[in-house]
């Protein structure tokens, strides 16, 4: 139940494009933002179906696209590649941000904020986990985080790696749904340069607010040794909650276009409800 969709022009002049869910009840509300991750999009899988969840639980909910996802046909999809090369961690940060700020001075919608109740939840997916504990070490507006298949480095290539993409200054990267090869441009790694090695480990140990992590025991693209390290680095454990959903994989038994459900989506979503106390 999408109320609205929304567009802002953000700090370089790019469009953060989201989708408004809530389900019109008398009452105030927390407000979720649903981060999706690295090629990825907010249409993708089970982003929409899991905001509709969450929204239909007692929640304002904002889905939004990553400013720089380069995604151009969410049915297709196919993804510009100019915009694709120059996504950062950084941007994707400041969108959530910008994303906030524009809630709270109702310019998304102005109506809808006399059913929140002042929290801001965030809702975020392998690259979108990550980028939800930065938010949150960087403006501490944050009140609950969930974390979903979610990274416990920001830097996952070897020296190598990094020496041949600097070289030529990109590297290519497949989009395996439809064999679409983009570029990603060494300004990529520069931002995550500008992090701690551990940094995110480093926020899980000064957390000082709830975190779930949540994590498929079977996935192959995140480890769940990751998902384990960062609850290990939680130095309180009473606000901090670790949940291997077993036999299942890092996008929880979901392909790009999310046909039916199934049981280990399922228990993601309602240990999700019930970790936020939605419902």
């Amino acid at each position: 139940m999408i109320i609205k969709t929304f567009e802002f022009k953000n700090n370089i002049n790019e469009f953060v494009k989201g989708d408004l869910y809530f389900n019109n009840k008398s009452g105030k509300f927390p407000l979720i933002l649903m981060l999706h991750g690295f090629k990825s999009w907010r249409k993708w899988g089970f982003m929409p179906y899991f905001s509709e969840n969450l929204s239909e639980n007692n929640a304002i909910v904002l889905n939004i696209d990553h400013s720089l996802n380069g995604i151009l046909d969410e049915n297709a999809p196919f993804f510009d590649s100019d915009k694709f090369s120059r996504q950062t961690t950084s941007q994707y940060v400041d969108d959530v941000y910008q994303t906030i700020e524009k809630f709270k001075n109702g310019e998304i919608d102005k109506d809808i904020l006399e059913h929140w109740n002042g929290q801001i939840y965030l809702v975020g997916h392998s690259l979108g986990a990550a980028v939800s504990l930065l938010v949150y070490d960087k403006y501490k507006n944050i009140d609950k985080i969930v974390i979903l298949g979610g990274i416990a480095k920001l830097d996952r290539n070897t020296d190598r790696q990094k020496q041949i993409w600097k070289e030529q200054g990109y590297v290519d990267v497949r989009i395996a749904i439809n064999n679409q090869v983009l570029k990603l441009d060494y300004s990529h790694v520069e931002d995550k340069n500008d992090y701690s090695k551990n940094i995110l480990l480093e926020i899980m140990n000064d957390c000082r607010i709830p975190v779930l992590i949540v994590h498929g025991g079977l996935d192959m693209t995140v480890k769940k040794q990751e998902a384990i390290d960062l609850y290990n680095a939680s130095k309180d454990k009473s606000i901090t909650k670790l949940e291997i959903i077993e036999k299942t994989g890092h996008t929880f038994g979901a392909d790009f276009k999310l046909k039916e459900t199934n049981i280990a989506l399922e228990k993601t979503i309602t240990t999700t409800i019930d970790f936020l106390n939605l419902s």
